[in-house]
């Protein structure tokens, strides 16, 4: 279900395994801006934190950007199989 969150209860734990891309970032960045973000962020929803899994570049912009709140959607409560 999707729900609105704040950046803060999102751990990133696993955005150094990420690959970074600037210039994609950079175009994100100005989509961002000019028509909020428009797919939500995915993670897993755990009794400790809320583990981001698949969106860290629209978290990025959302930070640049001073947005607090983000779109967001659980895929479960396991990292690993997301379920």
């Amino acid at each position: 279900m999707r729900e609105t969150v704040e950046l803060s209860s999102l751990d990133l734990r696993y955005e150094g395994h990420r690959l970074r891309d600037d210039a994609r970032e950079a175009r994100l960045l100005t989509s961002i801006a000019e028509r909020g973000i428009e797919e939500p962020l995915q993670g897993v929803d755990r009794s400790v934190a809320r583990f981001l899994l698949d969106g860290f570049k629209r978290c990025r912009a959302a930070k640049k950007l001073g947005i607090d709140c983000v779109p967001y959607v659980s895929l479960g409560a396991e990292e690993a199989t997301a379920s």
